[in-house]
């Protein structure tokens, strides 16, 4: 058997090194054999001497140390199983480390350390590792106590909270990278669905696996992750109260907020969301407000009303209209989404177009650009959304087909709003057009939208999600009646209108099933979102052709008053 083969795993075996470090071990044996140049067996006191001087040119005290550790333990291996006669090592004595500053690693070596990580899971967590490491100046052992859940409570300013060391701003572009890494990569193989941010990471195996970038990266010098720390990077540390505890900051704020008291300029302003349908809109404004305020679904057309998410952040209050997709209305229930739309575009401080980065811009996206241009006053920004779907050279080639086809705008935001990607940037592009010294709503307020309307949206929801696509477009839902129960669930009645029969079959179900689990899902998400139990019973109705019938849509509030 080879005879580091054999080391490693009477190491292992004894529990003396983890598994994540075998590397090194293997690499400080192999960088001795390679200088000696002769057969293990046969090494002298004096191979080890000039091994030592050569490693002085190169390396610092501790690094040399920690190799000529690995040698000794090799060769103690190799005495107790009686294959040399005495120990190479035996005597030699290492000068006491110094307290050298830790160098830094230069611009080229980090950027070749980042190169030479994997396209994989493990290899997208070593780069927001190291990334961490260099903007925050903070220890591997900090980094790796992390929690995911206070990310998630400070994460549209990217803010990382660390108990006894207070928060940590980072970058924009970092919070982007960790939430996109967090969302997709880290979700999908949490299995054990650990609150840890890196939970399948050590010490010792991320030391291990640097050092083995560095040598894919042909970096000729010792490295540690150490070095990271002292690259030129800076960091922004948030003055906040420190007698406040960050379990009050928790409960009193949901977003915490960068400035002290009197400091804030309190700015407030109506942002519309516009665009064609199924280009996003509301799983931004969902994802911005962090509470469901508009349903989503693939089906195109599925918000019918405006509807506003409120967002306190930073000192300023965002209000969010969500629109109805503006398109050409084939029928009256099509004619009011797009007046609700255009209607809008009157009373906001800032228009925001959003497109679909995946999908060439269309006749659609033309057709809404034309309306909005009719606010002449208003300015307008574009939100280029779903940047996720598409690679760099794609993007490229998307903002000159941007300037070639839409023109000029404002300010353009490149976003994926599913995964809150750009969100940051998308804020700070609005904060000019928001008005000085004014708030609409209070700060625990996300919508205005009424009880009743969320309960209706929410049912309507769940039909699109498990019906085909004949049938999001011709239902609709309308609460008939609230029984009030003092020492009970309040009751709903709640009407589902179709326009055919065969409609109403699909709702319903085999023997009731699809209506039931309708019902089951929709129920247990408003009491989440309402915070109170309910009791609902569903009816499904047949209407013909309701989407055209005036009187009708304006029962369901549809159709404004001249």
């Amino acid at each position: 058997m080879d005879l580091l083969k054999e080391f490693l795993e009477y190491k292992l075996e004894s529990k003396d090194i983890k598994k994540e470090t075998l590397d090194i071990y293997q690499w400080d044996i192999g960088d001795f054999k390679n200088f000696i140049e002769k057969d293990l067996l046969k090494v002298s006191k004096e191979d080890v001497i000039n091994y030592i001087k050569f490693l002085k040119d190169k390396y610092q005290a501790n690094t040399i140390s920690r190799k000529i550790s690995t040698i000794k333990g090799f060769y103690k291996f190799l005495f107790k199983k009686n294959m040399v006669e005495s120990l190479p090592t035996d005597g030699i004595i290492l000068e006491k480390a110094s307290e050298k500053k830790i160098e830094e690693l230069e611009e080229w070596e980090i950027e070749a350390i980042l190169n030479s990580c994997e396209k994989d899971e493990k290899g997208e967590r070593d780069k927001i590792l190291i990334k961490l490491l260099i903007e925050t100046k903070l220890s591997i052992n900090d980094i790796l106590k992390l929690k995911v859940s206070d990310l998630k409570l400070y994460s549209y300013c990217g803010v990382l909270n660390l108990d006894g060391l207070g928060m940590i701003k980072l970058s924009d572009e970092l919070s982007d990278e960790l939430k996109y890494y967090i969302l997709t990569i880290r979700d999908e193989k949490n299995e054990n669905h650990s609150d840890i941010l890196f939970y399948k990471v050590s010490r010792q195996s991320f030391r291990a696996r640097f050092i083995t970038l560095g040598k894919k990266a042909h970096i000729k010098r010792g490295i540690s992750p150490n070095m990271l720390r002292n690259t030129l990077k800076s960091v922004v540390k948030l003055e906040h109260d420190r007698e406040e505890s960050v379990s009050n900051l928790k409960t009193k704020e949901k977003y915490f907020k960068i400035g002290i008291g009197d400091e804030w300029q309190v700015k407030a302003g109506f942002i519309a969301v516009v665009g064609r349908p199924n280009v996003g809109k509301s799983t931004l404004i969902n994802k911005l407000v962090d509470e469901k305020v508009a349903i989503v679904s693939d089906k195109a057309g599925t918000t019918r009303d405006t509807i506003k998410g409120i967002l306190n952040f930073n000192g300023n209050q965002y209000i969010f209209v969500d629109t109805p997709g503006i398109h050409k209305p084939k029928h009256l229930l099509g004619e009011h989404m797009t007046n609700s739309a255009l209607r809008v575009l009157r009373d906001v401080d800032v228009i925001a177009m959003v497109i679909d980065a995946s999908q060439e811009i269309s006749t659609g996206d033309l057709f809404v650009l034309e309306k909005i241009k009719l606010a002449h006053k208003i300015p307008k920004i574009l939100i280029l959304n779903k940047i996720d779907k598409i690679n760099d050279e794609e993007l490229e080639a998307k903002r000159e087909e941007i300037k070639e086809k839409l023109g000029e705008f404002s300010a353009v935001v490149e976003i994926a709003g599913q995964y809150a990607i750009g969100l940051p940037k998308l804020l700070t592009a609005l904060d000019p057009f928001l008005e000085d010294g004014i708030k609409f709503y209070p700060d625990d307020m996300y919508t205005d939208m009424p009880m009743y309307r969320i309960i209706t949206e929410v049912v309507r929801e769940k039909i699109l999600e498990r019906t085909r696509d004949e049938i999001p477009h011709s239902v609709a839902i309308e609460i008939i009646n609230v029984t009030r129960r003092n020492n009970g669930k309040d009751k709903f009645d709640i009407n589902i209108y179709v326009e055919r029969d065969s409609q109403k079959g699909i709702i319903i179900g085999k023997q009731g099933k699809m209506l039931k689990d309708i019902g089951t899902e929709a129920r247990k998400e408003i009491e989440k979102l309402l915070g109170v139990e309910i009791y609902m019973e569903l009816w499904v109705k047949v209407k013909d052709d309701w989407r055209k019938k005036k009187p009708f849509l304006k029962e369901l509030g549809y159709v404004d008053e001249k």
